[in-house]
Order: structure tokens, then sequence, then C-alpha cells
């Protein structure tokens, strides 16, 4: 698309936005706004499908996919861009094949990776607004961090159980660590569950944030865009003003993204220094002796009782005071993907090593579990 294209619609996308351009606070203006802006989405989950959705038939310019993820059958439930024959699938390609049947006047990049810090910086730069549709703290801080060095406005959501935030952040007026001044360890969708529904209204209210803060929405003189924490807890909903805090490092200058470099870290960094051997498959499994080998399931009860491949049930979050360890037994973790039995490992070892029990080998299956 010529630079000139974008100084215009289309006869197309005059007709197709319409109802958008009939209103007296948008116009052709407005559209013309969303034409020339770049989003990145960063996670196609329960958020990002449906903010995507609405974003794309929107007429956003340009949207960046990222995810390094695929589809899986759990997703369905509430990945709503999504279809059973797309298990497998890269969900930024995946996501990215759907969108553009959707809207080929937009321009859909899959960037098929995960964000880290070397990443962050392109990605984020060449975007106008960033929405943040991740399920942890580690990827929050890291978009934070990274659209206050440029300056760059983005939108914050999560979601758990029936509850779900969603903020537009603009770093001139406060940032995430004012907020969350601290990491929190708190669970995510995987571990903790979440009714398909929730996602899908809070990634709505990211959608309509994007399009607000971009098109330049005024309705009624008033503006939605300003630093606001949205809460969402079933068919109740509150919000709480934000401002910067007197004690942000990052907000006051005092420290940058490379102060918190180590805080973008999360459990694939935590786990590479555990040996290779103690990354074993499903077939290395088997070859373990039976009788003197303990195989955990980390998940939570209900997924153990939905789909399991044997062993005891100790979810994740109980290990440490559940997990009693015996001399000369081999401890074997898994879970869904991986992810929560790597985890695992490092609490068991830790055990082990802490009640002096030398002859204990403690392995994860780093494979998934193929749950049909």
């Amino acid at each position: 698309m010529s630079s000139k294209d974008n100084l215009q619609l289309s006869q197309q996308e005059q007709q197709r936005y319409l109802r958008q351009t009939q209103l007296s606070s948008f116009g052709e203006s407005g559209q013309l706004r969303l034409k020339q802006s770049k989003i990145l989405i960063i996670g196609l989950g329960g958020l990002g499908c449906p903010a995507a959705q609405y974003l794309t038939a929107a007429g956003i310019g340009e949207i960046t996919l990222v995810d390094e993820d695929h589809v899986s059958l759990s997703n369905l439930q509430r990945q709503i861009l999504f279809s059973e024959p797309d298990i497998g699938k890269n969900k930024s390609q995946a996501a990215k094949e759907k969108l553009q049947t959707n809207n080929s006047d937009v321009k859909i990049i899959a960037f098929p990776h995960k964000l880290n810090p070397h990443n962050a910086h392109q990605l984020i730069k060449r975007s106008d607004l960033v929405l943040d549709c991740t399920d942890n703290f580690h990827s929050r801080y890291l978009i934070n961090d990274i659209c206050a060095h440029y300056n760059k406005p983005w939108v914050y959501a999560s979601v758990l159980g029936f509850e779900g935030q969603v903020a537009l952040i603009k770093p001139e007026h406060s940032c995430f660590r004012c907020l969350y001044p601290e990491l929190a360890e708190t669970p995510n969708c995987n571990q903790a569950g979440v009714l398909g529904v929730v996602p899908g209204i809070v990634a709505n209210m990211q959608a309509l944030l994007a399009i607000d803060y971009l098109a330049h929405i005024n309705a009624n003189g008033v503006s939605s865009n300003s630093n606001r924490l949205q809460i969402i807890h079933g068919l109740n909903s509150r919000s709480i003003n934000l401002f910067k805090s007197n004690d942000c490092e990052l907000c006051s200058g005092e420290k940058n993204y490379l102060d918190y470099a180590s805080g973008y870290q999360d459990y694939e960094q935590l786990i590479e220094n555990i040996p290779e051997e103690q990354k074993i498959s499903w077939a290395d499994f088997e070859k373990l002796p039976a009788e003197n080998t303990v195989l955990i399931d980390v998940r939570s009860k209900a997924e153990h009782l939905a789909f399991n491949r044997g062993g005891m049930n100790i979810p994740l979050e109980d290990l440490s005071k559940s997990l009693q360890i015996e001399t000369d037994k081999n401890y074997v973790f898994y879970c869904q993907s991986g992810q929560r039995a790597a985890i695992a490992l490092l609490d068991g070892r830790t055990i082990s090593e802490k009640e002096n029990l030398k002859n204990n080998d403690v392995y994860y299956i780093h494979e998934n579990l193929s749950i049909p």
C-alpha cells in the first residue's frame, strides 16, 4: 500500500466501514487514523483471538501477531479464532490465515516466536500501540519497560477464573510497575482455569480502548482512554484511576529496562541449567524401573480426572508441602506442556537436597501430554 493510498479511503473501505464512519465522534477521519495505524498483539490466546478479530474488522492498517505456541484442543473453549482443523498449527500463522479472509485490506504479519528482550525492541518500536494478551508477569514487565523506553502506549489485560482486568497504559501518566511494583507469581489459566466468555469480554474492552485511542474518539466530550484500570468480576465491574507512583523507579527515570533484565526471565530461562538427562520423553519414562519410579501429575485435580497418563496427582501449588520423597526412588513430573513439570522438578530437587536424600533421581517430561 502506497503512502498516497493511506491518505484516503477506497470505495470498498467506505462501504465496509460505513457504520463506523456514520458516528459523529468517529467519522472518516477516525477511520483514516485506524488505517494509518500499526498494532502489535502479543499472545493469541483467549484475549488475543477476539481482540485481533475486532481490530481486523475495524480496519487497523497493520497488525503484527506474536505467539510461538501451537493450537491444542483445550484452547478451543475460549480461543474462538481457531477450530479443530487448526490443532497443531502455530497460533500466529493460523490466526493470520483466518483474519486475512475477514479483511484483505488489513496487512497481517505473523511472528511465530516468543517475545524476548532481543526482539521486543524492534517489534514495539515500529508499533503505534501494543496489546498485552499474554498470561504472565514476566512478559508484561518486558512490554511495560520497552514501551516506557520508546514512550509507546499499551493495553494491559489479564483474566483468571471469573475475573478480568484491563487498562490503557500511557507512559507519561503511569506504568505497570506503579500498579504492580514487584513480580507476582500468580497462576495462569492453564493452572487455575477460566470461564471461556470472560477473556472474550476483556478482549473486547481491549479492542475498544485501542480503537478509542487510535481514532481519537471523544463521544459526548468524554474520552475513555485515560489511565483507568477496569476490574471485571462476572457481571459486575468497577474501575480505579492509575497514577504515577512516587516510588516507581522506572517512571522517575532512576532505572530503565536494562536494570530489570533479570525480571524478564520465565521458566524457560530458569531451567536452562537443568542437566539434559533430567529432561526426558514419555519413551524414556517407560524405560525407568517401575518398582522404584514415582510418576506425579502436577496439574489440577480437574485436569487429572479429565485425562492423565497415570501416577499420583499433586497440583504444583501443593507440591512443596505435600510431596514426601523417599530414598532410592526416581521421581518423574508431568503436566500438559512441560511448563509446570519443569518448575516441579526444581521444587523436587530442592526438597531432595534439603532432606539429604542423595540417591534420588528427579526428572520432568518435556513432551506435550497430547490430550485427545
